[in-house]
């Protein structure tokens, strides 16, 4: 989130407040894509991956989204994907297709400090 709230933006927006839920998420029928190989393997050229300006991104992205838009196609609810910037994936969901039972929130959530967040990644 802190790098697209970033891009663009001449001074971080200063009254916004973000704050971070945990979620218990069920998918009957994810497409895993667990690592950068499985993406060069469907066209996707991971050694741009996350790295071009955010002005650039619809040109970045173009091949993950036909790929989700595949996937969606043939049914699947959701994606586990690789993170573009971090050591992490990421669960893309098809909201038309995950029923609102398969979602819950665990805990009340945390008030995210991005400054302290981009703190912390910077030494890390």
């Amino acid at each position: 989130m802190h790098f697209h709230l970033m891009r663009g933006q001449p001074v971080f927006p200063s009254q916004m407040k973000f704050h971070l839920h945990e979620l218990n998420v069920a998918l009957d029928r994810a497409l895993r894509l667990v690592d950068m190989a499985a993406l060069t393997a469907l066209g996707v050229d991971t050694a741009k991956y996350g790295s071009m300006d955010y002005s650039q991104r619809h040109a970045e992205y173009a091949r993950t989204q036909q790929i989700a838009e595949a996937a969606h196609l043939l049914d699947f609810d959701g994606l586990i994907v690789p993170n573009a910037r971090w050591a992490c994936r990421n669960i893309v969901l098809f909201a038309d297709r995950v029923p609102p039972e398969n979602l819950g929130v665990v805990g009340a959530g945390v008030l995210v400090d991005w400054a302290a967040w981009s703190r912390r990644s910077k030494r890390s």
